[in-house]
């Protein structure tokens, strides 16, 4: 199995592996690497077009991502905690990749002048299971220059494309 990561682990990344591609669109491994750190990977398999759309599906609403000003003032905590409990919104409009093979982590993420910032952390009925593995439990942020999101998410559509149309 064939590990490829598309992006810098650094600051954004995502990292695949596929394991089938026929009869079905690919499957494999999937993590996204933001700020160093991953979610994702830890699960199952996925669909790998599933994900694409679901990263690309961010930048189609990078203007609905913005929240009311005086939130910006929240430490990271006080956001994660407040989305968590939807307090903001309770449609999910903030909610990042809420699809199988990510869906033990909480995470969101929000749109702060040409920035999407991410929160996330293992959900806490997980934790004894996957902390006692080496995986963190602590919570996460990072930021993520919307070019260089899209620019990845682009690059990962045209890899996949190689191997089935969407």
């Amino acid at each position: 199995m064939k590990e490829n990561v598309i992006g810098d682990k650094k600051t954004f990344a995502i990292e695949y592996s596929i394991l089938m591609v026929n009869p079905y669109p690919p499957f494999g491994y999937c993590k996204i690497w933001l700020g160093g750190n991953f979610m994702g990977g830890i699960e199952s398999e996925v669909y790998l077009t599933r994900i694409c759309h679901l990263i690309e599906s961010v930048t189609s609403i990078k203007n609905k991502l913005f929240l009311e000003e005086y939130l910006y003032n929240l430490s990271d905590a006080e956001l994660f905690e407040i989305m968590r409990k939807n307090k903001i919104d309770e449609t999910g409009k903030y909610w990042f990749m809420d699809t199988e093979g990510f869906d033990l982590f909480h995470k969101y993420i929000y749109r702060q002048n040409e920035t999407f910032n991410f929160l996330w952390q293992l959900t806490p009925k997980v934790w004894e299971e996957f902390g006692s593995q080496g995986i963190s439990t602590q919570l996460f942020s990072a930021q993520v220059a919307i070019c260089m999101y899209e620019k990845v998410a682009k690059e990962f559509r045209n890899e996949l494309m190689k191997f089935y149309k969407f």
